[in-house]
């Protein structure tokens, strides 16, 4: 039945109708086609990452085709179900123009009415007139704008770059690859594998790896074990690394993460006692290193030594084995040594230390720099290479020029089962101080460690010994019946062979003697230190008045040069003379001891003083010393001390005067008297009472609390210090007196001697004479 709208209207309606058709076909085909490839993506990336059995793969692969399947069918079948008749298309032209007002619709309702013979109550002229007035309208209006046409656009230009992208990923050479094997593991069936994105390498220096055993590892006891992990594929890819690690004394695996660096990343295991094994993950992409053994072994060390001891010849000293680190010989000594090992030995070496001064800093001190050396001609032997004739002691001995050597080795026991291949043996000259160490190598190519034993020689030249004599230590006078005690001390480095004392006697008005040789009583040779009492008998050697002795030691040792094997001591004198004169001397100083106790007292004096002011000060409501209160005790006591030293120094010169008089055989009885007088007074002040009030004042100090017994000692303080004042001016005022009447004996003395003098040279005028 011809159609009753106008062509314009038809022509425009159905050229809409088959645009929006078309749109709708081609945004349900893109949609389809990006459904299906992001079906495929999503099974290729879960193939690759997860890389799941060929059973299960296969079975999600035909899940996703159906889900593929099903979204294309959707997206097809929509635009197919959509009716797109001439009133839908109206519509959808009167949305976009609204200022049609409902004509396009209403023409098209109409159109049909009258095509059917619709109700005869309306006009077909009017129904007509209507259609003509909306074909009117609508010729000038743009139905294409009802054509959603932009919306091919994104999805379409979605689905070019997908493609173009896609096409570039599947040209490289690595993606290429997987394509292949996602083809063969998802539609032909096989059991293919996908090469990793990442690819690791555990790299651990060669020192440590185990010779035909690329997965084994040894570490020396007690060293660091640094594993450096090199991302040789896909460095980019990598962000995090775990260490897993199994101890041989722990339970479980313990999962650390490596600490990355520029370049790597890395795991330290610092001290490793306990072997473990370990294999490093990147765990976002599945590659594993191989699992790698770690063995723990001891470095080898010197479990013991010894060392033969070769002194040169002038020394006189047999040799002598000695198993201490610290050694002190002769320059020129060899030192032979045998050093056995904790475990076989491949190699040994002799390294020497020495300090030389370096480069001065800011401040111009002069820094240290240690110098490590070895000598050539010194290596040790390490007896496993040698043949069992040749490792015997005799032949070692031999081989050293060294014929004490072979007890070295009998001692060590080198020729016992099993020690040869732990020893190493050899020598050296000591020539200067030096340090050495000996650096092994185990047959499993283990050095010794950092902290290797380190032995030290200091090379002592052989001195002259040295010999003194500290007693009397000065020129002495004495009378011609004394005695003169000698303490003669010496001492050499390597040991005395003799000591002696030299006298000689100059006579008045004579030349001096000869030295008179003395051997002394209780020399031993071989000490290395002597100290030997002697006492010098005046009256045999006849002197008079005037007369002087000059004495000395000598001390020998045994150094086979003759002009440095002895030393001479400090040459002292004894001047002879009268008794009467001594005595004079003797009397002098007993004067000066009275200026000496004159100060003590005035000392003592004072320290009463501040004694009795401490007292007063302290009042009788005060139980508890203040800490001014103890600060002024300890001055107290101190100042009592150094009285108690004042007479300890005059009791002393006492001793010393009283021995004089005994050496020097004086028989005055008064003088004698005296002394001993004033020893016994002064012996009492400086050994009981001073030391009393000391240890008064030092108890009132330390007690807790200011008590009637501690108030009561300490009252008595100032009077204990007024009583050893008014002793020690006792003992003034007898000096005093003792010296007023040998002033008047000495004036006698003075005359007789003068009256002697005159009737001795007329005597000799009168034999002259004849």
């Amino acid at each position: 039945m011809p159609s009753t709208l106008p062509p314009v209207i038809e022509r425009k309606l159905h050229s809409t109708r088959a645009r929006l058709r078309f749109v709708d076909l081609a945004l349900g085909l893109a949609r389809a086609i990006l459904a299906a490839a992001l079906v495929l993506v999503v099974l290729f990336a879960l193939d690759t990452m997860l890389e799941p059995p060929l059973p299960v793969v296969r079975a999600f692969a035909l899940f996703m085709v159906l889900v593929a399947v099903s979204a294309v069918a959707v997206f097809m079948a929509q635009p197919l179900r959509r009716r797109l008749d001439d009133d839908q298309v109206a519509l959808l032209v009167e949305r976009e123009y609204p200022e049609l007002n409902g004509g396009l619709v209403s023409s098209v309702q109409l159109g049909r009415e009258l095509q059917e013979g619709g109700d005869s109550f309306v006009s077909s002229a009017l129904i007509r007139s209507t259609i003509e007035r909306a074909a009117r309208q609508v010729e000038q209006v743009d139905f294409q704008r009802v054509v959603p046409a932009r919306q091919l656009v994104p999805l379409w230009g979605l689905l070019l770059a997908a493609t173009l992208g896609g096409g570039f990923l599947a040209a490289q050479p690595g993606m290429r690859e997987y394509l292949r094997i996602f083809a063969q593991r998802v539609i032909r069936g096989e059991d293919a594998r996908y090469p990793s994105l990442v690819r690791l390498e555990v790299r651990v220096p060669e020192a440590l790896r185990v010779p035909d055993d690329p997965y084994a590892l040894q570490v020396a006891k007690g060293d660091d074990l640094d594993v450096d992990v090199v991302v040789t594929k896909g460095a980019g890819l990598v962000d995090r690394l775990l260490v897993h690690a199994r101890f041989a004394d722990a339970d479980g695996i313990e999962t650390r993460d490596l600490v990355r660096y520029d370049q790597h990343f890395r795991k330290s295991y610092p001290n490793v006692t306990d072997p473990f094994e370990f294999y490093v993950e990147d765990p976002r992409h599945g590659a594993e290193t191989p699992r790698y053994r770690v063995r723990v072994v001891q470095r080898p060390w010197v479990e013991q030594y010894a060392f033969l001891l070769v002194y040169p010849a002038h020394i006189g000293k047999a040799p002598e084995v000695v198993r201490q680190p610290d050694l002190q010989v002769p320059i020129g000594t060899r030192i032979a040594y045998a050093v056995i090992s904790n475990k076989p030995l491949a190699e040994a070496r002799l390294l020497f230390e020495r300090d030389e001064g370096g480069a001065r800093d800011a401040r111009g001190r002069r820094g240290k720099t240690r110098v490590v050396s070895e000598e050539a001609k010194e290596r040790p032997l390490v007896l496993a290479s040698l043949a069992a004739d040749d490792a015997a002691p005799s032949a070692l001995a031999a081989r050293f020029g060294l014929p004490a050597f072979a007890g070295l080795a009998g001692e060590m026991k080198l020729s016992a089962e099993g020690r040869a291949a732990r020893a190493a043996v050899g020598s050296f000259a000591v020539t200067r101080d030096t340090r050495f160490r000996f650096h092994l190598v185990s047959r499993e190519g283990l050095e010794s460690g950092r902290k290797a034993v380190v032995f030290s020689v200091r090379a002592v030249p052989d001195r002259r010994p040295v010999v003194s004599i500290p007693m009397p230590g000065r020129r002495k006078l004495a009378t011609p019946q004394a005695k003169v005690p000698l303490r003669i001390e010496a001492r050499d480095d390597y040991g005395l062979r003799d000591l002696v004392l030299l006298v000689q006697v100059q006579r008045s008005g004579e030349a001096e003697s000869e030295p008179q040789t003395v051997a002394l009583e209780g020399v031993t040779a071989g000490a290395r230190s002597l100290t030997v009492e002697h006492v010098l008998e005046i009256p045999d050697f006849r002197l008079r008045p005037g007369d002087r002795i000059r004495y000395r030691a000598k001390a020998y040792d045994h150094n086979l040069d003759e002009s440095k094997n002895f030393k001479e001591s400090r040459a002292y004198e004894v001047e002879v003379v009268r008794p009467e004169d001594l005595e004079r001397i003797l009397q002098d100083r007993i004067a000066g001891i009275r200026e000496r106790l004159e100060s003590a007292r005035k000392e003592q004096l004072s320290a009463r003083d501040e004694s009795l002011a401490f007292v007063r000060e302290l009042g009788p409501e005060s139980t508890v010393l203040s800490e001014d209160d103890r600060r002024g005790l300890q001055r107290l006591g101190h100042a009592q001390r150094r009285v108690a030293g004042r007479l300890g120094d005059v009791k002393e010169e006492l001793e010393e005067i009283r021995s004089e008089r005994e050496l020097n055989r004086l028989t005055e009885e008064g003088s004698l008297a005296l002394v001993n007088e004033l020893h016994e007074g002064v012996a009492d002040l400086s050994d009981r009472a001073s030391p009393l009030v000391s240890r008064a004042l030092e108890e009132a100090r330390g007690a807790p609390r200011l008590d009637e017994r501690t108030r009561a000692r300490l009252a008595r303080v100032p009077d204990q210090q007024e009583e050893i004042a008014e002793a020690i001016a006792a003992l003034v005022a007898r000096i005093e007196k003792w010296g007023d009447f040998t002033e008047v004996l000495q004036e006698v003395r003075d005359l007789l001697r003068g009256e002697e003098t005159i009737i001795d040279g007329t005597r000799e005028a009168v034999k002259g004479g004849r």
